[in-house]
């Protein structure tokens, strides 16, 4: 895949806001630093084991990231959604990601610690899925996990993804085994 062109975007960007019983998932917005920042201090350790990101992630850095969500999601190159409980509280995040070359959107989300176990990934990417699938140049959809996150690879699985293959990656976080499961569903 390394030869592909990677630059492609959606011609359409999906909603700005998508239900995901019983999530909500709207836009990463700047003013959300501080329910961020509260969030990932408090699951810090639970991330850093997938997240080569959270060890280092600080107000900085996190507001950074709030405004370049906005930038990609105005671009459509990047899609970045707070994932939102029936009280409003961030729980987690995801996305639609246009790095995968032409016709095909890769998801990512995390989940807070406080909130595993509770379907929230799940809600998420079944929400992201079918908003991806929606847009008329998109015709797969991928979720990435390295095979050793147990949690992160039953999220496809329960979505009737297809596991396409399981190739060597680099490992950049201290739960990772450095083999990358690729898990696909196609228009």
């Amino acid at each position: 895949m390394s030869g592909e062109d990677r630059s492609w975007s959606p011609a359409v960007r999906p909603a700005a806001e998508l239900e995901a019983p019983p999530l909500l998932l709207r836009r990463w917005r700047v003013d959300d630093l501080l329910e961020l920042e509260r969030e990932l201090e408090h699951s810090r350790e639970h991330l850093a084991q997938w997240l080569s990101w959270a060890p280092a992630a600080d107000r900085a850095s996190l507001a950074a990231f709030l405004l370049a969500s906005e930038a990609a999601f105005a671009a459509r190159t990047d899609f970045g959604y707070a994932l939102q409980d029936a009280a409003g509280a961030i729980v987690g995040g995801a996305g639609l990601h246009a790095r995968l070359g032409p016709g095909a959107l890769e998801i990512g989300y995390w989940v807070g610690v406080d909130h595993i176990g509770r379907g929230y990934a799940t809600a998420a990417a079944r929400a992201l899925t079918a908003a991806a699938l929606t847009l008329d140049d998109v015709d797969r959809v991928e979720i990435h996990c390295d095979q050793g996150n147990v949690r992160s690879a039953a999220v496809p699985r329960k979505l009737s993804y297809r596991l396409d293959r399981v190739e060597p990656d680099e490992r950049r976080a201290p739960g990772e085994t450095g083999r990358s499961m690729f898990w696909v569903v196609e228009r």
